[in-house]
């Protein structure tokens, strides 16, 4: 694997002052400094979308101001950065106009990517339908929403519905709620998780911990003709964890 090498004579400064300098999805570029929104459309997203926070973009940077700069953490933050879902590109610098012998000024410069999403696709008519709407960056927090939508379903429950809300924090753990609703099944629950992240992290882990409610046949065996099959309702919990 190549490393990028460019500021090693800047390892183990000490971190004066981190500058973060977002930039809306549609008519910016990283690679060009005078690009701007010309168009209706580049104009109009971009009134549609909300600038991810600097707050969110600080938990992914793996230094500190009063910190030492360790080696490759300029070009990890990059990587990491351009891996969340809510950031297209990014550069990671040193302002080496403020550079001194023992100390360093950090430059962050970051794209969005248009965070929104829907859809709308038919069931066999107009009165069946499924309804998705989501947002992998909502309030601009690095917060994931999605919503799945059905309606006009054969069933005596004829709409089913599923949500699922994930949250980032700070060290790079993630804690998400989910809830699934359809006819004779019902279920919801919550989870935490950290990745390996990076090749300097250390440890990771999960737990999760999930409700069901669900209306199941017993036994499970087919029923003799002319009897009709003996639902019941069943209700039960699943927990895990790793680290």
């Amino acid at each position: 694997m190549l490393l990028n090498r460019q500021f090693d004579q800047h390892n183990f400064k000490v971190v004066r002052r981190v500058t973060i300098t977002p930039f809306d999805a549609f008519g910016y570029s990283l690679n060009d400094s005078l690009r701007q929104p010309r168009t209706f459309l580049e104009r109009s997203g971009n009134a549609l979308h909300i600038r991810t926070a600097r707050s969110r973009i600080r938990q992914v940077l793996l230094f500190r101001p009063g910190q030492p700069l360790l080696p490759q953490a300029l070009a990890e933050s990059e990587r990491l950065l351009r891996q969340t879902d809510e950031i297209l590109d990014a550069r990671v610098l040193v302002n080496e106009g403020t550079a001194t012998r023992d100390s360093v000024d950090i430059l962050v410069y970051t794209t969005d990517v248009f965070s929104i999403t829907a859809g709308y696709e038919l069931r066999g008519g107009p009165g069946s339908a499924i309804v998705t709407l989501g947002d992998q960056n909502f309030l601009g927090l690095g917060h994931r929403l999605d919503n799945r939508y059905q309606y006009g379903r054969d069933l005596p429950q004829t709409w089913g519905y599923e949500a699922n809300y994930r949250v980032p924090f700070r060290n790079f753990v993630y804690a998400e709620g989910h809830y699934f609703n359809e006819f004779e099944s019902h279920s919801g629950g919550v989870s935490a998780q950290r990745d390996f992240y990076s090749p300097s992290a250390r440890w990771a882990g999960a737990f999760t911990a999930d409700i069901f409610n669900l209306r199941v046949v017993l036994p499970r065996d087919v029923p003799l003709p002319g009897q009709s099959p003996d639902f019941r309702v069943r209700s039960f919990t699943s927990q895990s964890l790793w680290v």
